[in-house]
């Protein structure tokens, strides 16, 4: 929901031709107070004195003021009022907080003081607008400023700043699907640091991030194509609340049927499918364990899995790309889709190992490491990269054997298995 403000400078409305502004006059100046023409007391407008102003912008009706100042007096800020004339007039945030943000003031005519209205009073205006803005309380802002002339000629202005709050949230419901509970959503919001707070203030952008956890979940739970949306609801007896409703629509539910690896060449479909863990075809053991059901969020996981298998038979550079979901069939019930998870790998030339060379050993020469290992040419191990970490680390001599006789006995195993 978009916030706009806007800055009315000047929205006049002038009865006997407003004078130009004197130069600038102190912040507050105390001027002998003349009595105004006319009754002191507001009359009927029809026999009101010319130029009267009855009722501002905010709605609220005004009468002469006790005092004026003295003709040919600069044009003075006569009254300051905060309204929300979008919502009945009345606000969620008590008045009090709103006045804390702003420091313009109005005259006092009973007590003679006369507030100017000039540059410094306008700068302050500007910088109530951006204080008041910067609360994130409002959705909308406009000052708007009314200039009424006086019978003597002096000039009173009337800032009238005109708010509309955000919506605050009341209840925040959730529909249209059994597989996930409240209770779990909740958990889910908390972790990812994601708040709807009753009585906070509605966010599009939270609204937005409690949908993706919404689609994510379903897509846990083989969901993958469900849809998640929400309705902002007004709420009776009360201005600017609201209700929140997330509408969850599961769609079909993916099943793997099948697992195609497309661009592996030296180790089967097989090998590589049996180090998949959350992303198996169905078959009699997964069905018991409920497997078979595609997890998006998941893959990620599998893939990295798939990797490091190729990586400890010598392919460091294998890579597994996004998956293709190719659609076989869809239940009559439209319940369930059943599809064949085409994955796109990578595998690069495979790396071996021919020697073993020993640098940095200060306390046991290298022609007695050396019997330690009978090394013929295998494939590269990731655990090399490790051996080679431990040079960093205080580690013994035995330790590093024992590393290193693990890593050429994987390295020297098939790597179709």
């Amino acid at each position: 929901m978009a916030m706009t403000g806007t800055l009315v400078v000047f929205a006049c409305t002038t009865t006997l031709g407003a004078q130009a502004p004197a130069s600038p006059a102190p912040t507050q100046q105390t001027v002998p107070p003349t009595a105004p023409a006319g009754p002191q007391t507001p009359a009927p407008a029809a026999a009101a004195p010319a130029g009267t102003l009855l009722t501002s912008p905010c709605g609220n009706a005004l009468g002469m003021p006790a005092a004026l100042p003295a003709p040919g007096s600069a044009p003075f800020l006569w009254i300051l009022e905060v309204c929300f004339p979008k919502q009945g007039g009345s606000s969620t945030v008590e008045n009090e907080t709103y006045m804390y943000y702003v420091k313009l003031r109005g005259s006092q005519p009973s007590q003679g003081i006369f507030i100017p209205f000039d540059d410094a009073a306008e700068q302050t205006m500007r910088a109530d607008f951006k204080a008041l803005w910067a609360t994130n309380f409002l959705e909308d802002m406009s000052i708007e400023l009314t200039e009424h002339t006086f019978p003597n000629g002096t000039v009173g202005i009337v800032a009238s700043y005109q708010m509309e709050e955000r919506e605050r949230v009341k209840i925040v419901n959730y529909e249209g699907s059994k597989q996930i509970d409240r209770s779990k959503i909740d958990e889910k919001l908390r972790e990812r640091g994601i708040e709807v707070r009753l009585d906070s203030f509605l966010d599009e952008g939270v609204i937005r991030r409690v949908k993706t956890v919404l689609r994510q979940m379903m897509a846990e739970k083989g969901f993958t194509t469900a849809e998640v949306d929400h309705k902002v609801t007004p709420v009776a007896g009360g201005p600017k609340l609201v209700n929140i409703t997330f509408n969850v629509s599961e769609g079909p539910k993916i099943k793997i049927k099948d697992v195609d690896f497309v661009g592996n060449s030296a180790i089967s479909d097989s090998s590589l499918t049996s180090h998949l863990k959350e992303n198996k075809p169905r078959s009699m053991l997964t069905f018991w364990k409920g497997g078979g059901t595609y997890k998006e969020t998941e893959f990620e996981a599998d893939a990295e899995r798939v990797v490091q298998y190729y990586q400890n038979h010598g392919y460091v550079r294998a890579r597994v790309g996004q998956p293709e979901l190719k659609v076989i069939e869809n239940t009559k019930d439209g319940k369930t889709r059943w599809v064949e998870l085409r994955i796109p790998v990578t595998e690069g030339p495979r790396y071996k190992m021919g020697t073993v060379d020993f640098s940095g050993n200060t306390i046991v020469k290298s022609e007695f490491l050396q019997p330690l290992f009978k090394v013929t040419p295998v494939a590269f191990a990731w655990e090399w990269l490790a051996i080679a970490m431990l040079a960093l680390a205080p580690v013994t001599v035995i330790e590093v054997a024992k590393l290193l006789r693990a890593a050429i006995k994987r390295a020297q195993a098939p790597a179709d298995q």
